[in-house]
């Protein structure tokens, strides 16, 4: 996101269900929600239902929604994306969102990690970009000719002999929290691990 204001940000996105999830009659498990705000901010979260999880799609939708609203309520209190307090305010929006899902299975009365999701999310403005993750997937920005990660890979399941190894959101720890924080871009991506 450059400061350029000729160049209104756009919001694009999209989640769709897999071959195999449409073949083994899965439902999506992917979510994401965005929304670009009247000062031309944007707010955007995606998450990766957990496969074994029986209602990851419930846990994964929740989450993204939840982590949105909270980020847009910081956003309405303050006019800059500021480096030195963004990321205290993704994680506390990352627990709040956690605390849904939780509260969510036990209305449903079944346990939390049936709703598992991974979670990413991302502020952006003209005074900064700054994302957050935890379990995989990816945050990538474009600054002129290059692509860069605005959030690291979630290093300590990369080189595991199985790919469907994650550190999910309702978890008590995060081993794998990440953020990540660039002044400019041009553009930025927030994806799960389906394209990863």
């Amino acid at each position: 996101m450059s400061s350029d204001r000729q160049n209104k940000p756009q919001l694009v996105g999209r989640s769709i269900r897999g071959p195999g999830h449409i073949e083994d009659k899965i439902p999506n498990q992917d979510s994401w929600t965005g929304k670009l705000l009247s000062d031309d901010r944007i707010v955007i979260a995606v998450g990766d239902g957990v496969g074994s999880a029986g209602l990851s799609e419930k846990g994964s939708e929740l989450a993204t929604r939840e982590v949105c609203r909270a980020l847009e309520e910081h956003l309405e209190s303050t006019e800059a994306i500021a480096e030195e307090s963004i990321n205290e305010i993704l994680r506390e929006s990352f627990k709040r969102a956690r605390r849904a899902v939780r509260e969510k299975a036990d209305d449903l009365d079944e346990p939390p990690s049936e709703l598992q999701t991974t979670l990413l999310a991302v502020v952006a403005g003209p005074s900064g970009i700054a994302g957050a993750a935890v379990g995989d997937g990816g945050i990538v920005c474009e600054r002129g000719d290059s692509y860069e990660l605005l959030v690291e890979r979630e290093m300590d399941v990369v080189d595991l002999p199985a790919s469907n190894i994650t550190h999910p959101l309702v978890q008590d720890e995060w081993p794998s929290y990440r953020h990540g924080f660039v002044e400019s871009c041009s553009g930025v991506v927030v994806f799960t691990d389906g394209v990863e």
